[in-house]
């Protein structure tokens, strides 16, 4: 199954080799859709073609602000043809962050989903170099319908110039004092982390890989989608997540190899018996966030194989990872074959088994991990320091090489999977006119991961009405990082060089706080 893989080195090539070979056998699922490698390969070409009319190059960058959906992938795969640059946003965000990142990438051209347009034009006006505006709703002011992207009479296959090195995609990553980083991912880094996540499966004739993850993370497009084409097996994919509904969508595509983030295992186990339990045909379940705990009951209950992994953006979506007969519960495995990890401490030395430090990573391979944060080279460097690439977790390893995660060095907070920046949160909280200023941090959730509070001290003469607050930001920050527990204090702990000192608040906890959900409030999560 894996006798092409040394061949194809760029998405580039990927998909035009992999529809002369399967023809007509099904590339992707979803709902009652079915797309074969060919039509695949054939559209994204059309895709590519209607682009290049549209005076995108190699090199060039294009934000795909979007759920998952075909249309997704047509316009994805057919940047890859041309040697373009992916820009993949994500659609929970608005405002401010959402203006910032389109800036920032410099792209030139945006493909909105109709859904996602009230978001993208409360900041249209002020994106700086966006020349040509792309969506599917009808009859949209100053946009191109995306039908046009079919009509060229010049498709491309693929552009022989795009090399294993070249960038291709750039996905934003939250950094945690200051504004959100753009991770440059080369072509080969995706073409070797969807064979090592095949491999990881054990992947084997008629399988079919099945998530819900977003496209715009990199374990959207690397633990299913990829992994499956590279081995000329199934897709299938759903919009978002459903949890009453995944095991049922499951068995209706046959899935065989799934992927869940830690939310999403949780959320599973809360669920109530159901016929679709053990009705399914999965086998594998890979995960980012089965504890000791949960690992076995999930394995129990569902009567699937986890494999527990952890992996970063900058990474390629995976490092490390449970493998075969090599396994230990409550781990995250050991390093893949293209990485070498270390645990050390503030000085970078390397600590002994059973000391916790920070867990650094290197590749033993080219072009297997991140190029660098965009027009970031101060932050490059300090990530790469000492030729380390520093994660900023915190986890120790064990005699027999098994590394475990203890928690977060950064003050990055994590909730349903996405790892949020205090600096997202606190920059747009700060703008509320009864707000001196604030901190956020994140407090132990039923569902696992965190949910976001913050502490905030009022400017003078000032009060604060907490849900009309918390209805303020629903309409200014993305759904996930709405807090869902508000205090007011006098005073935010700060350093002798009015640094905010997170960890103290953290320590407090939930304690006596305002709690939104309690309160009655809901997120407004993205129609899909």
């Amino acid at each position: 199954m894996y006798e092409e893989w040394e061949k194809i080195t760029t998405l580039a090539e990927l998909f035009s080799k992999k529809a002369r070979k399967n023809g007509d056998k099904t590339a992707v699922i979803t709902d009652d859709k079915q797309v074969t490698y060919e039509q695949l390969d054939n559209i994204s070409s059309n895709v590519a073609g209607g682009f290049r009319s549209l005076g995108v190059s190699k090199g060039d960058k294009v934000v795909i602000f979007m759920p998952n959906s075909l249309e997704f992938l047509y316009i994805w795969f057919s940047l890859m043809k041309l040697g373009a640059v992916a820009v993949p946003l994500n659609i929970s965000l608005k405002g401010p962050l959402l203006k910032y990142q389109i800036n920032d990438s410099d792209a030139k051209v945006a493909v909105v989903d109709k859904q996602l347009l009230p978001q993208y034009l409360e900041i249209k006006n002020s994106l700086e170099k966006i020349t040509v505006h792309l969506t599917n709703e009808e009859n949209a002011d100053g946009f191109l319908h995306i039908d046009i992207l079919t009509e060229s009479d010049k498709p491309v296959e693929k552009n022989e110039t795009v090399h294993p090195s070249d960038p291709a995609t750039i996905m934003y990553t939250s950094g945690t004092t200051g504004p959100p980083k753009g991770v440059v991912l080369p072509h080969n880094a995706y073409i070797n982390t969807a064979h090592m996540n095949a491999s990881i499966a054990e992947a084997r004739e008629g399988d079919i890989f099945y998530s819900t993850v977003p496209f715009f993370h990199t374990s959207g497009q690397l633990q299913i989608i990829l992994p499956a084409l590279i081995n000329d097996l199934t897709a299938a994919f759903d919009p978002w997540f459903h949890a009453s509904q995944f095991w049922q969508n499951a068995v209706k595509y046959r899935a065989t190899v799934i992927f869940l983030i830690s939310s999403m295992v949780n959320i599973l186990l809360k669920q109530p018996a159901s016929e679709y339990d053990r009705s399914h045909f999965v086998r594998v379940a890979m995960t980012g966030g089965a504890t000791k705990d949960t690992w076995p009951i999930f394995e129990k209950r569902f009567g699937v194989r986890v494999l527990e992994g952890f992996g970063m953006t900058e990474t390629c979506a995976i490092a490390i990872f449970n493998r075969g007969n090599d396994v230990r519960v409550g781990s995250v495995g050991k390093p893949l074959p293209y990485f070498e990890a270390r645990i050390v401490d503030d000085e970078d030395n390397e600590l002994p088994p059973g000391k916790v430090g920070e867990l650094v990573i290197r590749p033993r391979k080219p072009y297997v991990m991140m190029l660098e944060y965009y027009k970031k080279p101060d932050e490059t460097v300090k990530a790469w320091r000492n030729l380390w690439f520093h994660t900023g977790d915190l986890f120790y390893r064990d005699e027999d090489g098994f590394f475990y995660i203890v928690g977060r060095k950064k003050e990055s907070i994590r909730r349903r999977g996405e790892n949020i920046s205090p600096y997202e949160i606190e920059s747009v909280v700060n703008e509320h006119p009864s707000v001196l200023e604030s901190a956020a941090v994140g407090v132990p959730s039923e569902l696992g991961d965190e949910d976001v509070k913050v502490f905030i001290k009022l400017k003078p003469g000032t009060q604060l009405d907490f849900m009309e607050f918390i209805k303020w930001c629903d309409n200014k920050l993305p759904y996930y990082m709405v807090p869902r527990y508000v205090e007011i204090v006098d005073e935010l702990p700060k350093t002798p060089t009015q640094r905010i000192q997170r960890f103290l608040l953290k320590e407090r906890g939930v304690g006596n706080a305002f709690d939104a959900f309690k309160a009655g409030y809901r997120p407004k999560k993205p129609v899909t």
